[in-house]
Order: structure tokens, then sequence, then C-alpha cells
């Protein structure tokens, strides 16, 4: 399986291509935290005060997950796709979509 997506494309060799041009869209990191939890440091979160981006609470919600490629919270993959994935804050999935 994928590390990332969980499909078994990864077991044929599957090649993830971020691409370069990513660089250019990233956020800036918002506090030394977040600096750190990107660098893959270890991160204690609080999971009773996690909230996805529509404002659902994380905890309870079965659908509830964090992205293994940007590491957002969502509570659904339509979520994920509505608050992070449609405005160009996770690209995992250009490696699904022909360019």
């Amino acid at each position: 399986m994928c590390y990332i997506c969980a499909n078994e494309h990864a077991d044929q060799f599957h090649v993830i291509d971020w691409g370069f041009d990513i660089f250019n869209k990233m956020e800036s990191p918002r506090n030394e935290l977040n600096n750190k939890f990107n660098e893959g440091y270890r991160t204690k979160v609080d999971l009773e005060k996690l909230k996805c981006p529509c404002g659902n609470k994380i905890p309870g919600i079965r659908t509830s997950t964090f992205c293994a490629a940007c590491g957002t919270a969502t509570c659904s993959a339509e979520c994920h796709d509505r608050f992070v994935q449609s405005k160009g804050k996770c690209l995992f999935i250009r490696n699904f979509v022909s360019n």
C-alpha cells in the first residue's frame, strides 16, 4: 500500500512527483511549532480542541483524518477537497491528474 494514499499502486512502483513549482505555492509556516511539524519533528496535538476547517470537531467523526501529504486534519474527504485541495494547499492530487 502507498504510505500516502493507501492505494495498492505503490506495489507497482508508483513514483510520486511533487515537482519544483510547489515551492512557489507553499504557505510560509505560521509559527515555530508549525515549522517544526513541517520539518517532521514529533508534535503533540490536542485532539479535543482540533477542528476541521468546516467547524466540525475532529474527534467522534469516523471519517476524520490527517492528510499524510499536507498534514491537515479534516472531518471528511469532501472537506479536504473543499477547504484544502481546491485552494491549492495540498498538491497530492497532481499525481493522479494529467497535466
